[in-house]
């Protein structure tokens, strides 16, 4: 195969493509020509068609659910065409303004019959998209895009449209910029019916004090879909365009880690060596890692791992092999499925790990959502244990200003040498949401919360410790005016402990807060609030102020910084030990 371009006048350039695919099976063939009209130094035409024929590359397939695969040439003869025609436009060329102001376009389309390597998904599929760039100032800049993904009917995957919108504001002060980001995608299968939406709210702060070095920090919140909400510190230097330096420290919905290490990139793939280290309850792990990672179509991946870990109780070599992928099976019905097996050798016990879960996620138009997920895992070693865990969520919409809420979660940690149960849990909640569409000042939510857990008092330990939690609460916000609001809190509590030989023993708590928010200036607000604790058993209470300076740089995502004058939590289910006082910062996401 081969490509070739030629460059005719100042203007004009025009280009070919050959490919040709002997195989055992049969042949493939691939033809395409292409053609680039530049009007400026950022404006251009570009025109592309391609036809292909025959049985395609080699492809390969898994009968393992991604574990293992093996290479296989696709039967039967296709044939089909494609062609893609797209503009850029730099629009402040016209006025002496090169670079300020920039809109795009393009329109795509892949016949079923026609086929490459990296485009088997894409068959049968129209693809178009407009983008625009905005420079506000010398140093501000707004990006839009919108994709739009329309798939004939037969074809992989079942969405019959997809949309993916972006926004985004950056800052670029030179060495370092700030850049925020908002993004959705949401699909509709053929009788135009939407499935749950996915948003993301992002800003990152970028700072680069030399060329090939970066470091940066940011955060990403979740407005809507899987909570994914995680804050990273990171730098990063650049040796070769395919090889980086990393080192980073995160904090967030997975937990916390700080590590270093390389990366090549090839493409779809990621070849990485790692040293980590991790705090968790388990205590202080330091890891080495080399491994693999590649995409497993459009939502998933495979991975392997070899690590060397040095944990406090002594050294663990160990490998891991995992995959994951969603499916859209149908109308708002999607489909997760992933599995993952560790192999340890440590210097006291050899043992495995095999986790499998499964779970699915079903939204119907009447205003119905629920979302399961079930798992299972099987630990051999010194023990065997094998754990289970269901975690459910369903939500109904009574009417358009009233919705219900409700979850269960509930685990159980089996040792399957001693036959029993070595600890659990099982948490429960309902509320009720009342968000009002035609006067929107007011809103509230109400909630019920049980959590029982039965467990040893630490690791190691005999005797279990069976505490409860009882959480009934009451949130509430009204706009008194357009820069004026009035937000009440109020929690009751019951906390109890069953310990062995002892009595139970159970206390009642109550949290009140009341909270005024000002307008001061533009997109800053400024927050007051006054809180009130009290103890039934010990017939005591606490209390204080708190204050906060917020402010809010897009319509759903708040940034504060504040400080706390009591020594409480305005968290119902903290275990306070009344060291919650002075400095915080509060990242606030609203939908």
């Amino acid at each position: 195969g081969g490509h070739v371009r030629q460059q005719i006048g100042d203007h004009l350039a025009v280009g070919g493509t050959y490919v040709k695919d002997e195989l055992d099976a049969g042949a493939y063939e691939l033809k395409g020509v292409d053609s680039e009209i530049r009007l400026g130094k950022n404006t251009r035409l570009v025109a592309e068609y391609a036809s292909s024929s025959g049985t395609g590359t080699l492809a390969f397939v898994s009968s393992d659910g991604g574990l293992n695969f093996s290479e296989v040439a696709p039967d039967g003869d296709r044939q089909g065409d494609a062609w893609k025609v797209a503009a850029e436009i730099d629009i402040g060329e016209w006025f002496d303004s090169p670079g300020r102001y920039q809109i795009g376009g393009y329109y795509k389309r892949l016949e079923q019959g026609f086929f490459t390597g990296n485009t088997f998904l894409e068959e049968g599929t129209d693809k178009s998209g407009i983008n625009l760039s905005l420079a506000i100032t010398e140093k501000d800049k707004v990006r839009a895009r919108f994709d739009r993904v329309e798939r004939d009917a037969g074809t992989l995957l079942d969405e019959t449209r997809e949309d993916i919108g972006t926004l985004q504001w950056m800052h670029d002060h030179g060495w370092w910029s700030l850049t925020g980001e908002y993004q959705y995608h949401d699909s509709q299968d053929e009788t135009g019916d939407d499935s749950e939406a996915t948003n993301y709210a992002a800003a990152r702060l970028k700072v680069n004090p030399i060329d090939p070095l970066t470091v940066q920090a940011e955060h990403q919140q979740t407005i809507t879909g899987n909570t994914n909400n995680q804050t990273t510190l990171g730098l990063q230097y650049q040796v070769h365009p395919s090889l980086a330096l990393e080192a980073s420290g995160k904090t967030g919905t997975e937990g916390q880690a700080a590590w270093g290490g390389a990366v090549l990139t090839l493409g779809d793939h990621r070849i990485y060596l790692t040293e980590r280290l991790l705090k968790d309850r388990a205590g202080q792990t330091k890891a080495t890692v080399l491994g693999t990672e590649s995409a497993l179509g459009d939502s998933g991946k495979v991975y392997s791992e070899y690590q060397w870990e040095h944990t406090e109780k002594g050294s663990l070599k160990k490998s891991v092999l995992g995959a994951q992928r969603q499916w859209d099976v149908a109308e708002g019905f999607k489909l997760n499925l992933s599995g993952q097996y560790v192999s340890n050798d440590s210097d006291s016990d050899d043992g495995s790990q095999l986790a499998i879960a499964a779970g699915f996620s079903y939204a119907h138009p009447s205003g119905f959502k629920i979302t399961t997920r079930e798992e299972v895992r099987h630990d051999t070693g010194a023990r065997e244990l094998t754990q289970f865990l269901t975690s459910n969520d369903l939500e109904y919409k009574i009417n358009s200003d009233l919705t219900s809420l409700g979850w269960f979660r509930w685990s159980k940690s089996y040792n399957d040498d001693l036959d029993e149960t070595e600890a659990s849990f099982t948490e429960l909640s309902v509320g009720l949401a009342y968000r009002p569409i035609a006067w929107d000042r007011f809103n509230a939510l109400a909630k019920y919360t049980m959590l029982k857990q039965d467990g040893p008092q630490a690791p190691g330990e005999n005797d279990s410790l069976k505490p409860m939690t009882q959480v009934a609460a009451i949130d509430w916000s009204l706009d008194i005016t357009p820069w004026m609001e009035w937000a009440q809190k109020g929690a009751f509590r019951s906390f109890s402990e069953d310990v062995k030989d002892m009595p139970t023993q159970t206390t009642h708590s109550f949290l009140s807060i009341s909270r005024l928010n000002f307008k001061v200036w533009q997109d800053f607000y400024l927050g007051t609030e006054y809180r009130m604790l009290l103890q039934q058993e010990a017939d005591d209470s606490r209390q204080g102020w708190a204050t906060e300076l917020m402010w809010e740089p897009v319509d759903h995502l708040r940034l504060g910084v504040g400080y706390n004058f009591t020594d409480f939590s305005d968290n119902e289910f903290s275990d306070n030990d009344y060291s919650s006082h002075g400095l915080y910062f509060r990242f606030q996401g609203k939908y």
